[in-house]
């Protein structure tokens, strides 16, 4: 059986759905209420829980909620601790593809290496870039409006993770960039939305997080015709997000 973690989230539910199109037996774990068969709610934290859902599970699909950022390292002890009794032989973790901010290694790499501690577990790493989604946050935030970044659709992150998950197919700990069609910056997300100028709003409280970028202190691994999109579905494009998903402000 597969286990997804973080099953209501972005990537997760489109995870999901992906195993109910070929009927494909799994658990879901999400934050949020679901009335969908197959999903639960639950403190990851707690480690009964934890051994209740992985019990009999073969594979898991992990992903490291923004609650848990305070306790990251907690949690990757107490995951590592209940994942060494379990017949999960098989993990899909999704990180992200930057690997360092002011020279020391991001949160979702440290991560990685935590899992990768699990020495006799196959782990494949998904780096991926920003998603779509995150557009629907507000394009007035703190990067420079010329930064460019990559962007990827979590249709096509889904499409990638799921099949590792039914298939298997990987073994010893790997890594997977996923950097989607194109670099964007924020300038051109507002053009392509037709909002027109936008307003860089960096507080004191985001400026940690945004300033690395704007000053170029991150690490990333440079787009190539293997980490870079070049699949044929709609869903995995820009165009397809900003006609059919993008809610705005």
């Amino acid at each position: 059986m597969i286990v997804v973690l973080g099953a209501t989230g972005n990537v997760g539910s489109k995870i999901t759905a992906k195993l109910q199109e070929t009927n494909t037996p799994f658990l879901g774990i999400g934050l949020a209420n679901s009335e969908i068969q197959g999903f639960r709610r639950g403190d990851l934290m707690d480690r009964n829980f934890l051994e209740q859902i992985l019990s009999g599970a073969t594979s898991l699909l992990t992903i490291l909620p923004g609650s848990l950022y305070p306790v990251w390292h907690d949690y990757a002890a107490l995951l590592r601790s209940v994942l060494e009794e379990s017949q999960v032989s098989h993990i899909v973790n999704i990180s992200n593809a930057v690997t360092e901010k002011n020279g020391s290694p991001s949160l979702l790499h440290s991560f990685e290496k935590e899992l990768n501690l699990l020495s006799a577990l196959n782990i494949k790493h998904l780096r991926c870039a920003n998603f779509f989604d995150n557009l629907s946050w507000g394009l007035n935030n703190g990067y420079h409006g010329d930064l460019k970044l990559p962007y990827i659709s979590t249709h096509e992150i889904a499409f990638v993770a799921s099949g590792y998950l039914v298939r298997r197919n990987f073994s010893g700990h790997s890594i997977e960039e996923l950097l989607g069609p194109a670099d964007y910056s924020m300038n051109d997300f507002s053009a392509l939305t037709g909002k027109g100028a936008r307003q860089m709003l960096l507080t004191e409280e985001s400026r940690s997080f945004f300033e690395p970028f704007n000053q170029g202190l991150f690490t990333i691994a440079p787009r190539t015709g293997n980490n870079t999109t070049s699949h044929s579905d709609p869903r995995f494009y820009l165009e397809y997000f900003l006609k059919n998903e993008y809610r705005g402000d």
